[in-house]
């Protein structure tokens, strides 16, 4: 950073993880799931950036994540972890504001 500039950070926002209401960790309502869990579970992720961390932040022993689905809109990637056909890991402040029934967030 230029010496003049200083960086403040102003919110920090948790983690969480969408699933389909019928996935086999979906009923932890208070418990977090580790990301270990996680590794034979298909994907969802959003921009390529996003997408290329997704091996580094699920680093715990086990299988690398596999992406089925990329989406960067958030109601699309409610909708694919709605229909089943993956999980995905999103900023802990979109859980107010899921549009499905059937997909519940889960802290990481």
């Amino acid at each position: 950073m230029p010496g003049d500039l200083e960086e403040t950070p102003r919110a920090e926002d948790r983690v969480a993880v969408l699933l389909h209401g019928g996935h086999r960790l979906a009923g932890r309502a208070s418990q977090a799931v580790r990301l270990g869990e996680l590794g034979e579970e298909r994907w969802i992720t959003g921009c390529p950036r996003s997408a290329a961390r997704l091996p580094h932040e699920c680093a715990e022993p086990g299988p690398a994540p596999v992406t089925s689905f990329t989406a960067d809109d958030t109601l699309m990637v409610q909708s694919l972890a709605a229909e089943g056909l993956g999980i995905a890991m999103v900023p802990w402040s979109v859980l107010p504001f899921l549009a499905h029934g059937e997909v519940v967030g889960r802290p990481v």
